[in-house]
């Protein structure tokens, strides 16, 4: 009732509204009628638009209607870990919060894990600067475990900058 109520309120809808009920002899009813509805196109766009908001409107605030209604969202997957094929074929990284200095003067941990094994290792850094982690990557990963395919960051200033790549 509270649809037919809001309809009543808009005055194109009661327009075509009075039309209909008092059977107008000048209106083409057949050819509202043969175009699949009983409203002409240009109404039929409004009145679709405006019922859909009033429509969601009351479906907001409907018990039912949110126990019952359907979902328009895609059911949730399963989420798809790539199998690394090899040790050292992808490896991830990131860089650990300044931590109290050491006696040696380095306060950040350089982590590098192996994707495939979940290998970690751990390097001290003075700096959590681009090149100190690019040459602890090419003396201690590179050098040692050959080149990698993949690498895995959170896209950190230090891991996206010229140096690194």
């Amino acid at each position: 009732m509270e649809i037919r109520e809001e309809q009543l309120k808009d005055e194109d809808l009661r327009k075509v509204n009075h039309c209909f009920k008092n059977d107008d002899k000048d209106v083409n009813h057949v050819n509202w009628l043969e175009r699949g509805c009983n409203l002409p196109n240009n109404c039929k766009t409004l009145f679709l638009d405006r019922y859909e908001k009033v429509h969601n409107q009351l479906c907001q605030n409907c018990l039912d209607c949110s126990r019952f209604k359907a979902s328009n969202h895609n059911p949730a997957g399963f989420l798809q870990t790539p199998v690394q094929a090899q040790r050292f074929e992808t490896i991830a990284i990131d860089l650990f919060s300044p931590l109290p200095e050491s006696k040696d003067k380095k306060k950040w941990i350089f982590i590098v894990e192996d994707v495939a094994t979940r290998w970690i290792e751990l390097f001290a850094l003075p700096n959590a600067t681009a090149r100190e982690c690019a040459t602890v990557l090419m003396k201690e990963v590179f050098l040692r475990f050959e080149l990698l395919i993949r690498v895995i960051s959170d896209n950190d200033t230090q891991f996206v900058s010229a140096v690194m790549q």
